[in-house]
């Protein structure tokens, strides 16, 4: 076992190694003073945004937008980083390791990705049987079987 003086020695030489770095940039000074001029008007503005567009439609649809593009930057991000094949796969398994990343494919494959699909063929069904009975709401059993047409001819026929 070290005694003190020791440990206080190795403690020493660890700490001579480490410096900051003193140096702003192009890019760091840009974002310095993008950062200031922004500053906490970012938290204010959603409000003038609501009382400046007089609906709160608009506001959904450009927070919606600002939403995707940014889920997309991120995979974007993500895709030049971590190189590998597998959709989600990868990037989790690089971020939170082998059993989470397990779980989510797994989650996927059997819960999110065929109710996702069951719910866009019934909403294809239900628009796409709509013409056919106009003034009333097409019967359960129609806007079903046409869902189900849809899942065979997109699963079994393309």
């Amino acid at each position: 076992m070290d005694s003190p003086k020791d440990s206080k020695a190795n403690m020493q030489l660890l700490y001579q190694n480490v410096s900051f770095y003193f140096k702003v940039g192009l890019i760091s000074g840009i974002c310095m003073i993008v950062g200031t001029i922004i500053g906490s008007g970012i938290f204010v503005s959603p409000k003038s945004v609501l009382a400046n567009a007089g609906a709160v439609g608009p506001c959904l649809v450009i927070w919606a937008a600002h939403f995707l593009f940014s889920g997309a930057l991120c995979f974007a991000e993500l895709g030049t980083m971590i190189t590998k094949s597998g959709g989600e796969y990868p990037y989790l398994m690089e971020a939170f390791g082998p059993i989470p990343a397990f779980l989510f494919s797994w989650t996927s494959l059997l819960v999110t990705k065929p109710s996702s699909f069951a719910i866009i063929c019934l909403s294809f069904a239900e628009y796409a049987s709509a013409p056919f009975y106009p003034g009333c709401d097409p019967p359960p059993v129609v806007i079903k079987c046409l869902a189900a047409a849809a899942i065979g001819k997109t699963s079994f026929f393309l």
